[in-house]
């Protein structure tokens, strides 16, 4: 299927004389607005809760490490329907330098209470451009969490939203499966990975604890040079994922075999889903297959606290093709999400 549309000549003078075409009326009969009222961090999480898609970049300890690491600041908006009410959340990220912006929104909206459609897309798309207007000095990037079809790529077009050849590419593990299903629907050679592990002395521990979380990144930044691919930094993980476990929001699963860590997994966990964030082996983990049980104990242990959707945190099959085809084993839901530039 095709990926992108070409440029309408109304498109293609929109692009270079930004704001010279009105925006058009998409759907007349349903609007909606961006709100930039300030919430509390706790408003934001129980918004989280309502959102099948809630995932890690959308989150108050994620735009923590945006703006220490990367000293870009993040705010929080919601989009309210024509009657006022709140149907969906954003988090963006916002540089302003004199006459020039930059906003960028990573993995949104989330929708809530209910699977968006193409028209809610092309609806938020309106009020964005509306919010931002399309100007020489001012530029978006967004990471929308839904592919659109060529049609709504063409309507996109209209609004001055181009796609670009980059993309986000995730997989998502149902967790209101129950266990039985879960394990049947696994790749047989992940399922039999999963089964030698199970005969092994390799121990799987849950650790709630801040105070192990340097160590952890230790093993995390070494792993990550040894197999030379690229992933969040050190000191950004550690500025999200410590912002994270204070508020309760964060789990480490360590592997330990004689009780020495031979493998290790980090999860940050938001609204009712949970995502992958950080991981690492040893020669012992791979000879134990101490990942597939890490990956097993995580989905079980959220499952029992009543968690819904695990979001694999990204597939990379250029950059990391191995870990790519492990977290493909698990047979989930693929998503594939487009960026655009307007």
């Amino acid at each position: 299927m095709r990926n992108w549309a070409p440029l309408s000549l109304r498109s293609y003078f929109n692009l270079i004389t930004p704001g010279l075409f009105k925006i058009p009326d998409l759907l007349d009969n349903y609007k909606m607005q961006i709100d930039l009222s300030l919430r509390t961090l706790h408003e934001w999480q129980e918004l989280l809760k309502n959102s099948s898609s809630a995932n890690w970049m959308q989150t108050w300890a994620y735009a923590q490490a945006s703006l220490k690491k990367d000293f870009i600041p993040s705010r929080m908006a919601t989009v309210n329907d024509d009657q006022n009410q709140v149907i969906a959340l954003f988090a963006f990220q916002r540089i302003k330098l004199g006459p020039f912006q930059y906003v960028r929104i990573n993995r949104g909206p989330l929708w809530l209470h209910r699977k968006p459609t193409e028209d809610d897309l092309l609806n938020f798309a309106k009020a964005l451009r509306q919010h931002f207007p399309k100007s020489f000095f001012s530029r978006i990037k967004w990471l929308a969490e839904f592919e659109p079809t060529p049609q709504g790529y063409e309507k996109l077009s209209e609004l001055q939203f181009q796609l670009t050849t980059q993309k986000f590419e995730t997989s998502w593990v149902n967790l209101k499966i129950p266990q039985d299903q879960l394990r049947k629907k696994l790749r047989q050679k992940w399922r039999n990975s999963l089964n030698k592990f199970e005969k092994s002395d390799v121990v799987i521990r849950v650790d709630s604890s801040l105070d192990h979380l340097d160590p952890f990144l230790n093993f995390y930044e070494l792993y990550k040079k040894q197999k030379n691919y690229k992933g969040p930094t050190r000191d950004f993980l550690r500025i999200e994922l410590a912002n994270a476990f204070r508020q309760k929001e964060a789990t480490l699963f360590w592997a330990l075999q004689d009780g020495l860590p031979i493998a290790g997994l980090a999860i940050h966990h938001h609204g009712k889903n949970v995502s992958y964030r950080a991981s690492f082996n040893s020669e012992q983990g791979k000879i134990t297959n101490a990942h597939y049980g890490l990956i097993w104990k995580v989905i079980t242990h959220y499952q029992t606290l009543g968690f819904e959707r695990f979001d694999l945190g990204g597939l990379l099959p250029d950059e990391a093709d191995g870990l790519t085809h492990f977290k493909m084993g698990l047979n989930g839901e693929y998503q594939k999400s487009p960026i655009l530039i307007g």
